[in-house]
Protein backbone atom coordinates (compact mmCIF):
# COMPACT_ATOMS: atom_id res chain seq x y z
CA UNK A 1 0.00 0.00 0.00
CA UNK A 2 0.86 3.65 -0.63
CA UNK A 3 0.29 6.55 0.60
CA UNK A 4 1.54 10.21 -0.50
CA UNK A 5 0.62 13.67 1.01
CA UNK A 6 1.82 17.23 0.29
CA UNK A 7 0.60 19.48 2.73
CA UNK A 8 0.90 23.22 3.56
CA UNK A 9 0.78 23.66 7.34
CA UNK A 10 0.70 26.82 9.42
CA UNK A 11 2.01 25.72 13.50
CA UNK A 12 3.78 27.22 15.70
CA UNK A 13 7.44 26.34 17.26
CA UNK A 14 9.19 27.22 20.80
CA UNK A 15 12.35 29.40 20.06
CA UNK A 16 15.36 29.77 22.36
CA UNK A 17 13.45 32.15 24.18
CA UNK A 18 10.47 30.17 25.28
CA UNK A 19 8.13 31.97 22.56
CA UNK A 20 6.25 31.04 19.98
CA UNK A 21 7.14 31.84 16.83
CA UNK A 22 4.43 30.99 13.93
CA UNK A 23 6.29 29.12 11.01
CA UNK A 24 5.25 27.77 7.29
CA UNK A 25 5.84 24.49 6.66
CA UNK A 26 5.59 23.26 3.18
CA UNK A 27 6.02 18.94 3.13
CA UNK A 28 6.03 15.61 0.74
CA UNK A 29 5.12 12.59 3.13
CA UNK A 30 5.61 9.35 0.92
CA UNK A 31 4.32 6.03 3.18
CA UNK A 32 4.95 2.82 1.96
CA UNK A 33 3.77 -0.50 3.50
CA UNK A 34 2.87 -4.25 2.78
CA UNK A 35 2.26 -7.03 5.14
CA UNK A 36 1.64 -10.48 5.20
CA UNK A 37 -0.43 -13.01 7.91
CA UNK A 38 0.03 -16.46 6.98
CA UNK A 39 -1.98 -18.96 9.29
CA UNK A 40 0.95 -21.83 10.75
CA UNK A 41 -1.74 -23.29 13.55
CA UNK A 42 -5.45 -24.03 12.02
CA UNK A 43 -8.06 -24.44 14.11
CA UNK A 44 -9.71 -27.67 14.35
CA UNK A 45 -13.55 -26.29 15.67
CA UNK A 46 -15.05 -22.95 16.35
CA UNK A 47 -13.72 -23.18 19.94
CA UNK A 48 -9.84 -23.00 19.07
CA UNK A 49 -7.67 -19.92 18.35
CA UNK A 50 -6.15 -19.55 15.01
CA UNK A 51 -2.27 -18.47 14.93
CA UNK A 52 -1.07 -16.48 12.46
CA UNK A 53 3.27 -15.08 11.48
CA UNK A 54 2.51 -11.71 10.65
CA UNK A 55 5.20 -10.38 8.67
CA UNK A 56 4.70 -6.36 7.58
CA UNK A 57 7.56 -3.59 6.22
CA UNK A 58 7.50 0.17 5.87
CA UNK A 59 9.26 2.91 4.28
CA UNK A 60 8.42 6.22 5.50
CA UNK A 61 10.12 9.50 3.69
CA UNK A 62 9.46 12.93 4.85
CA UNK A 63 10.74 15.82 2.44
CA UNK A 64 10.38 19.17 3.40
CA UNK A 65 10.30 22.28 1.04
CA UNK A 66 9.49 25.16 3.27
CA UNK A 67 10.37 24.75 6.74
CA UNK A 68 12.03 27.16 9.59
CA UNK A 69 15.44 28.47 9.45
CA UNK A 70 18.16 26.97 12.04
CA UNK A 71 17.62 30.05 14.08
CA UNK A 72 14.46 29.19 14.99
CA UNK A 73 14.23 25.05 14.83
CA UNK A 74 18.08 24.83 16.47
CA UNK A 75 17.22 21.31 17.31
CA UNK A 76 15.66 20.41 13.37
CA UNK A 77 12.39 18.92 14.33
CA UNK A 78 11.51 19.59 10.82
CA UNK A 79 14.16 17.67 9.08
CA UNK A 80 13.81 15.62 5.97
CA UNK A 81 13.75 11.41 6.88
CA UNK A 82 13.85 8.20 5.63
CA UNK A 83 13.07 5.26 8.16
CA UNK A 84 13.06 1.64 7.22
CA UNK A 85 11.03 -0.62 9.45
CA UNK A 86 10.31 -4.71 9.28
CA UNK A 87 8.02 -6.35 11.93
CA UNK A 88 7.37 -9.86 12.94
CA UNK A 89 4.25 -11.36 15.09
CA UNK A 90 2.51 -14.01 16.17
CA UNK A 91 -1.50 -13.52 16.93
CA UNK A 92 -3.05 -16.34 18.43
CA UNK A 93 -7.10 -14.87 17.97
CA UNK A 94 -10.32 -16.26 17.29
CA UNK A 95 -13.58 -14.01 17.01
CA UNK A 96 -16.58 -14.44 18.97
CA UNK A 97 -20.12 -12.89 17.63
CA UNK A 98 -21.44 -10.95 20.03
CA UNK A 99 -23.73 -7.90 20.55
CA UNK A 100 -23.49 -5.08 22.86
CA UNK A 101 -19.36 -5.09 23.25
CA UNK A 102 -18.70 -1.87 21.19
CA UNK A 103 -21.79 -1.17 19.95
CA UNK A 104 -25.31 -1.16 21.14
CA UNK A 105 -27.81 -3.95 19.46
CA UNK A 106 -25.13 -4.69 16.48
CA UNK A 107 -23.75 -8.12 15.93
CA UNK A 108 -19.94 -7.98 16.57
CA UNK A 109 -16.93 -9.94 15.53
CA UNK A 110 -14.86 -9.60 19.23
CA UNK A 111 -11.48 -10.49 19.02
CA UNK A 112 -10.25 -13.43 21.79
CA UNK A 113 -6.81 -13.55 22.09
CA UNK A 114 -3.14 -12.52 22.32
CA UNK A 115 -0.62 -10.86 19.98
CA UNK A 116 3.04 -10.41 20.31
CA UNK A 117 4.67 -8.52 17.90
CA UNK A 118 8.89 -7.23 17.70
CA UNK A 119 9.97 -4.18 15.54
CA UNK A 120 13.29 -2.85 14.48
CA UNK A 121 13.84 -0.05 11.74
CA UNK A 122 16.56 2.30 11.03
CA UNK A 123 15.69 6.53 10.94
CA UNK A 124 17.95 8.68 8.49
CA UNK A 125 17.50 12.42 9.84
CA UNK A 126 19.87 15.21 10.10
CA UNK A 127 22.51 13.50 8.33
CA UNK A 128 22.68 10.89 11.27
CA UNK A 129 21.32 6.96 11.40
CA UNK A 130 19.95 5.85 14.16
CA UNK A 131 18.14 2.00 15.17
CA UNK A 132 14.86 1.42 16.63
CA UNK A 133 13.07 -1.16 18.35
CA UNK A 134 9.90 -1.56 19.65
CA UNK A 135 8.10 -4.45 21.31
CA UNK A 136 4.16 -5.31 22.06
CA UNK A 137 1.41 -7.29 23.60
CA UNK A 138 -2.09 -7.25 23.25
CA UNK A 139 -4.74 -9.40 24.45
CA UNK A 140 -8.97 -9.48 24.56
CA UNK A 141 -10.87 -12.03 26.46
CA UNK A 142 -14.08 -11.94 28.36
CA UNK A 143 -14.10 -11.86 31.86
CA UNK A 144 -17.04 -12.10 35.05
CA UNK A 145 -17.23 -8.01 34.20
CA UNK A 146 -17.67 -8.40 30.77
CA UNK A 147 -14.57 -7.90 28.36
CA UNK A 148 -11.32 -6.98 29.00
CA UNK A 149 -9.12 -5.79 25.90
CA UNK A 150 -5.13 -4.49 27.14
CA UNK A 151 -2.16 -3.66 24.50
CA UNK A 152 0.95 -2.30 25.95
CA UNK A 153 3.66 -1.13 23.45
CA UNK A 154 7.23 0.08 23.71
CA UNK A 155 9.71 1.37 21.36
CA UNK A 156 12.77 3.12 21.51
CA UNK A 157 15.66 5.12 19.02
CA UNK A 158 19.18 3.37 19.71
CA UNK A 159 21.94 6.24 18.77
CA UNK A 160 25.28 4.16 19.79
CA UNK A 161 24.50 2.58 23.55
CA UNK A 162 22.05 5.73 24.22
CA UNK A 163 18.24 5.60 24.18
CA UNK A 164 16.96 8.46 22.88
CA UNK A 165 12.69 9.30 22.37
CA UNK A 166 11.90 6.46 24.03
CA UNK A 167 7.56 5.28 24.46
CA UNK A 168 5.52 3.43 26.76
CA UNK A 169 1.95 2.82 26.25
CA UNK A 170 -0.89 0.84 27.86
CA UNK A 171 -4.17 0.86 26.67
CA UNK A 172 -6.82 -1.10 28.64
CA UNK A 173 -10.44 -1.20 28.23
CA UNK A 174 -13.44 -2.89 30.20
CA UNK A 175 -16.65 -2.88 28.70
CA UNK A 176 -19.15 -4.41 31.57
CA UNK A 177 -22.07 -6.37 30.62
CA UNK A 178 -25.58 -4.66 30.33
CA UNK A 179 -28.15 -4.87 32.74
CA UNK A 180 -31.48 -6.01 31.75
CA UNK A 181 -33.55 -3.25 33.31
CA UNK A 182 -37.49 -4.76 32.13
CA UNK A 183 -37.08 -4.54 28.54
CA UNK A 184 -34.53 -2.39 28.34
CA UNK A 185 -30.58 -2.48 28.88
CA UNK A 186 -28.82 -0.12 30.83
CA UNK A 187 -25.05 0.26 30.10
CA UNK A 188 -22.50 0.25 32.57
CA UNK A 189 -19.05 1.51 31.54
Amino acid sequence: MYLSILSLKKDSIEDMNSVYVPISLKFNLQDYWAGKAQQIFKASTEEDFVANLILAARYLRIRYFEKPTELVDPFHIYSNEDFYSASIGISTRKYVQDRNVFKYGVVEDVPVGKVYGLTGGYQVRNNSGRLYLGLRFSFGNYIKLGYLSSNFEYGTFFHGSHTEEGVLQEVSIILQNYLKLGNGNSDNL
